[in-house]
C-alpha cells in the first residue's frame, strides 16, 4: 500500500526460511521429560527505500519505483488514518 501512496519508493523483497528447535515439556505421567521438535518458518522481508544503488538493482526481488500516474500521494496523517472503502466483501 505504501508504494501507491509515497512517490519514488523502490522495493526489494526477500523470501527465506529459518529452522527453530522447540522443546516441549511433557506431562509428569509421560515417559520422557521433554521433546525436541524442529519447526521451519518462512519469512518475507519487504524493504522500501527512497534511494537505490546499482548493487540493489542486481538483487533478486528488486522492483523499480512506480510510475507517477499510479501513485496517489498522501500525507503521513492521511496514511495513518486511511480506511479502505469496502465494496462487495472486497477492499478496493
Amino acid at each position: 500500500m505504501l508504494r501507491f501512496r509515497i512517490p519514488d519508493l523502490y522495493q526489494i523483497c526477500k523470501i527465506f526460511s529459518i529452522e527453530l528447535d522447540e522443546t516441549y515439556e511433557r506431562r509428569p505421567h509421560e515417559a520422557s521429560d521433554s521433546e525436541l521438535k524442529k519447526k521451519r518458518i518462512v519469512i518475507m522481508e519487504i524493504k522500501l527505500c527512497k534511494s537505490v544503488t546499482s548493487q540493489n538493482k542486481e538483487e533478486i526481488g528488486y522492483q523499480d519505483k512506480l510510475p507517477e500516474e499510479k501513485v496517489e500521494e498522501l500525507t503521513l496523517e492521511e496514511i495513518i488514518n486511511f480506511r479502505p472503502i469496502r465494496r462487495g466483501g472486497r477492499y478496493n
